[in-house]
């Protein structure tokens, strides 16, 4: 059963102030907008709080053309897919001017000839997860709007009536709007991208699967069939299968009325849908991050995402957050909460110091060995942020595992190791080493087994890992069973050198 969201808002009015910056007049009850960028058949997106109505795009190529058009997202983000967008403005970016300029301007033997937009598409229908219509001279290939992800334009292909169909991929539901854009050559200056086609609604025949057509009968009795040419069993496709649950899933950054989920992709997944707490799945595209937004400051929520293509779903994966306390200020991910302390020994207040210990601690002989410590790691340089555009910004987060690692002399011991990893903007490095704890902690056996008749001394060297970055050469001797190298004790390990 389908249970219908929110009223769609009004679309807000685009306006071009200059080159390539806009603004737009305010939507009541918008908590924030989402401009959208077409370049080349392909869009971006950039979302900006309510309390903005105005910006410029950066880094766009001289000579080029692009439209830009806004979208308002009410109360319930996930919603914004009902949303209008506002009238589209195509621009172009000046090219540069010359530093030294001509003393005559030679007159132009041939006027240039302004590019011409294709014709949009017309006359829409679908039948079983297809949607076709008049083909438009000159077009290279055409592009469903909304798409049910981010992706290429899809070249078209004709139909017995002489029309263009286009598949239609899962994320689409009943009763939601489409419309069709041709997309121009690549490179050619003569056209340019049609505007939208009529809105289209999707009916359940739309997305009915394509019916199958059953293999002819058997062949009647009396013309028997040749023995030499059997009907082959293995020439049905095999079919697709759900995609797995989407893993990775991480906060990026809370703030008291946002939490802003990402996630890694799922092998297979065409779109995913996500709901906080006990609320109804909703789509989001194919993106693999998602802010929740005008949430209650202080309270905690269970954030779920499950992945979807032709064949189905997958599992959910959920993971939970709470928003900062109404008197808290916003605390991005990617800054360390604790500054490294000037100490005697050099030691991150926010980091547990890890001593070496060269010999283990049933040996004593090594006790006067120099303890390594570790040295403070300054905190990585963030690239200075632009006041008008925040989508460069490191944000890194925490990740945690727990590793074991199996002891030379029997058992085997774990510790939890950690490292920094970037989710978005641009950072120093994507991801820093996994660093762990000592490990000579390993349980050392002292009596030998009762079923070892005789004994021999074996020497053997060991590296052990050592933080922050470094590792350490240990000699060491234990004493085994003759015969059975694997039924060992008395270990004794004497240090070398460290790296």
């Amino acid at each position: 059963m389908r249970i219908d969201g929110p009223k769609p808002l009004p679309a807000p009015v685009l306006t071009r102030v200059s080159g390539s910056t806009f603004s737009w007049t305010e939507v009541i009850g918008a908590v924030s907008y989402r401009l959208r960028l077409l370049d080349d058949g392909r869009f971006s997106y950039v979302l900006r709080d309510k309390s903005i109505h105005q910006y410029t795009f950066r880094n766009l190529q001289p000579g080029r053309t692009y439209e830009a058009s806004v979208q308002a997202i009410g109360n319930g983000s996930s919603h914004h897919f009902y949303n209008r967008y506002s009238n589209e403005i195509k621009f172009t970016m000046p090219l540069p001017t010359a530093t030294n300029t001509p003393t005559a301007t030679p007159v132009p033997t041939n006027t240039p000839v302004k590019a011409q937009a294709l014709a949009a598409p017309s006359d829409l229908r679908c039948h079983q997860r297809r949607i076709c219509f008049q083909p438009v001279p000159n077009a290279f290939a055409y592009l469903i709007h909304p798409p049910p992800a981010v992706g290429d334009a899809i070249k078209g292909d004709a139909d017995e009536d002489n029309e263009t169909c286009l598949p239609l991929f899962d994320g689409y539901a009943v009763n939601d709007m489409i419309s069709v854009i041709a997309i121009a050559p690549p490179g050619d200056t003569t056209y340019v991208n049609s505007n939208l086609s009529e809105s289209f609604t999707l009916t359940e025949d739309c997305l009915a699967l394509p019916t199958v057509t059953p293999l002819p009968s058997d062949t009647p009795t009396d013309t028997p069939t040749p023995t030499d040419t059997p009907m082959p069993t293995d020439t049905l496709t095999p079919t697709l299968a759900p995609p797995p649950a989407p893993t990775g899933l991480v906060i990026i950054r809370v703030t008291g009325r946002a939490l802003y989920l990402a996630w890694n992709p799922a092998p297979t997944a065409a779109s995913y849908e996500l709901k906080i707490d006990d609320s109804d799945w909703f789509y989001t595209g194919g993106g693999t991050d998602h802010g929740f937004l005008t949430l209650e400051p202080g309270t905690t929520y269970t954030l779920s995402v499950r992945a979807r293509n032709r064949a189905g779903v997958s599992p959910s994966a959920s993971i939970t957050g709470t928003t900062l306390p109404p008197t808290s200020t916003p605390i991005p991910t990617d800054t360390p909460t604790n500054t490294p302390t000037n100490t005697a020994t050099n030691t991150p207040t926010d980091t547990p110091t890890h001593t070496l210990t060269p010999t283990p601690t049933d040996t004593p002989a090594a006790s006067n060995t120099p303890v390594p410590t570790d040295t403070p790691v300054p905190p990585p340089t963030k690239k200075p942020k632009d006041d008008d555009d925040d989508d460069n910004e490191c944000r890194k987060t925490r990740q945690s595992r727990t590793e074991t690692r199996a002891c030379s002399g029997g058992g085997s011991q774990s510790q939890t190791c950690h490292r920094d990893v970037r989710v978005s903007g641009i950072c120093n490095t994507n991801e820093g080493p996994w660093e762990c704890g000592n490990w000579s902690a390993c349980p050392q056996p002292t009596d030998p087994p009762d079923e070892c008749a005789t004994s021999d001394w074996v020497s053997y060297t060991e590296v052990r890992p050592v933080l922050p970055a470094s590792a350490c050469t240990f000699s060491c001797k234990k004493q085994c069973c003759s015969g059975n190298p694997n039924r060992c004790w008395n270990h004794t390990c004497t240090l070398v050198s460290c790296t």
